[in-house]
């Protein structure tokens, strides 16, 4: 008997799904004889790629009920337009084979069963021998018996690929309260990568796993890589006196007290732009913020604490003016660091300094900072609605032609980052062309406006950007052709672009270009590069699958990294 979707409801009581989340459109090619792999074969949506009475043969339409056609054409153009945002990759696949997901060993050691119908269908070569074995994880004794026997088929790539996928079906099937004692064994090994019998052998010491499937358990596990190569627990957290603590201490009070008379404004500034210099110029500016964040902090709260209490209006302006200017920059290094809840907090400090100081360009500069806060907390949304109410206030605020055009195109650029992480690419690029670079034109892209580095360089930085996290890198990787670099005034965008390139050669797979730019970024800026989650694992992917002579490179990169 065949049901149609709005039966459920009627005939059963079933609520139905009435939206979903997509992340990637794969586009599938079929061979049961080869090895799953990414492919280079490009390929767009088409009709045949939408689901319709003609082509389902899963459950044949036998009585001729179902429509011929695909959907109204307003429908079916929405949803391409949808999904044309999205990355497209090619894939082979070896889903031609019949199997069963019913064939486990719960219905194979009871006696006589009749196996379920629905159970049935294509699915990856070896799907069967995949089941069987990771329904048996709970058993050690078993599934080691399982996996010895059918080695030849989940020893392979068509088998390893095989039992990924049923531990992502089996972990679907779990959050709707199936096996639940499956879970824990299943997601870490399904996550990392490997199979829940190699995951077994790591933890009984009978396995020693590589460097990229080490980085991976440690990420899933939560904990550093070391501590998974020592027998000593690892530390429980921060120490009080690290460098890093010492600048959230600074910023929560807790730096060292002010009894003297408090430095005057103008010498607080040139301590800030100082600071703010050293953070994006120098390749160890982690190293120089550490030394020089925490005393600068406590010197400017002291000054900013008599300032309110009873200084002159100019005096008490400017000091708030250099507040404004010293948490912007606590929140670009907060965020760096980790502590996106301080770097909140930061942002939160520079827009009530601005504010009390009346300055319409340091307001608009610590919006600027708070959309970037959003945008790390994982908010694209809030960031773009945000930046757009605040470039809506700069365009009528009372500032000198150059540093409106610049903060209005900066804020722009939040906007263009926070459609970009909703996936919404083509509103992202439109909003690159028709809103920001207009006002980069009027900029000298060495002018750093509000440490914004806005110019008509990070116009095209950004096109980059947005190229690559849609997946198009070759289109990503012909803009970079285009950019030079060589007059920028910040070593910050200098690293990142070169990480997205390095980003592109990966996701082509030319591992030998990922590595030559990583080697180029370390010579540059190490202390980015190894705290950088992105370039970490850029250079793991490159030990996992690169030829052994670029391997070696990359395992000796990621031991001056600090990865193990």
């Amino acid at each position: 008997m065949q049901v149609f979707p709005d039966q459920f409801a009627t005939w059963f009581g079933l609520d139905l799904a009435t939206e979903g989340r997509a992340a990637t459109v794969l586009f599938p090619e079929i061979d049961p004889a080869a090895a799953p792999a990414v492919t280079d074969r490009s390929r767009s949506l088409g009709e045949g790629d939408f689901l319709h009475g003609a082509t389902e043969d899963r459950y044949p339409d036998i009585l001729g009920l179902a429509p011929t056609g695909s959907g109204s054409d307003h429908a079916r153009q929405a949803v391409a337009a949808h999904l044309a945002e999205l990355p497209h990759h090619s894939v082979r696949l070896g889903h031609d084979m019949d199997a069963n997901a019913d064939f486990h060993a719960a219905n194979l050691t009871t006696g006589a069963t009749l196996l379920d119908w629905e159970g049935w269908g294509m699915a990856p070569r070896d799907y069967d021998a995949a089941m069987l074995y990771a329904y048996a994880q709970l058993v050690p004794a078993t599934s080691g018996r399982i996996y010895r026997e059918l080695k030849e088929l989940l020893d392979t790539p068509q088998g390893r690929a095989a039992t990924l996928v049923v531990c992502a079906e089996l972990l679907q099937s779990a959050s709707r309260g199936d096996h639940p004692d499956l879970t824990p064994k299943l997601a870490v090994a399904g996550l990392v990568g490997i199979t829940p019998d190699y995951l077994s052998q790591i933890e009984r010491g009978l396995k020693v796993p590589s460097l990229p499937i080490l980085y991976a358990l440690a990420q899933e596990l939560g904990v550093p890589t070391a501590a998974l190569l020592s027998e000593q627990p690892p530390p429980e957290g921060e120490t009080a006196d690290s460098p890093e603590t010492a600048v959230g201490r600074a910023l929560l009070g807790y730096g060292p007290a002010r009894s003297a008379t408090p430095a005057t404004a103008g010498a607080l500034r040139d301590r800030v732009e100082a600071a703010w210099h050293n953070w994006q110029t120098s390749g160890e500016r982690f190293t120089r913020a550490a030394e020089t964040l925490p005393e600068l902090v406590a010197d400017v709260e002291h000054a900013l604490r008599t300032a309110r209490a009873g200084a002159e209006t100019a005096e008490r302006r400017a000091v708030l003016r250099t507040a404004a200017d010293l948490y912007c920059l606590l929140r670009s290094y907060l965020r760096r660091t980790g502590r996106v809840d301080l770097a909140t907090l930061a942002a939160d400090r520079a827009m009530r300094a601005a504010e009390d100081a009346d300055d319409p360009l340091r307001i608009a500069t610590a919006q600027w900072n708070l959309g970037h806060v959003l945008l790390a907390a994982n908010q694209p949304a809030e960031a773009e609605e945000l930046a757009l109410r605040a470039a809506e206030q700069v365009a009528t605020a009372q500032l000198p032609e150059v540093e409106r055009q610049a903060m209005g195109g900066a804020l722009q650029l939040v906007a263009v980052l926070g459609a970009a992480r909703r996936r919404r690419w083509w509103e992202a690029r439109e909003r690159l062309v028709q809103q920001a670079a207009p006002a980069a034109r009027a900029v000298p892209d060495d002018s750093n406006v509000g440490w914004t580095v806005f110019g008509a360089t990070n116009i095209a930085l950004h096109a980059l950007s947005i190229e690559m996290e849609a997946g198009e890198t070759g289109e990503a990787l012909h803009t970079a052709d285009a950019i030079d670099i060589s007059g920028l005034p910040s070593l910050e965008r200098e690293f990142t672009f070169g990480l997205e390139v390095a980003a592109c050669h990966s996701q082509r797979r030319d591992d030998a270009a990922a590595l030559l730019s990583l080697l180029s970024l370390e010579a540059v800026a190490p202390e980015d590069l190894a705290r950088t989650p992105l370039a970490r694992q850029l250079v793991l992917t490159v030990i996992r699958r690169a030829r052994a002579m670029h391997a070696r490179q990359a395992e000796q990169l990621a031991v001056r990294m600090g990865l193990v």
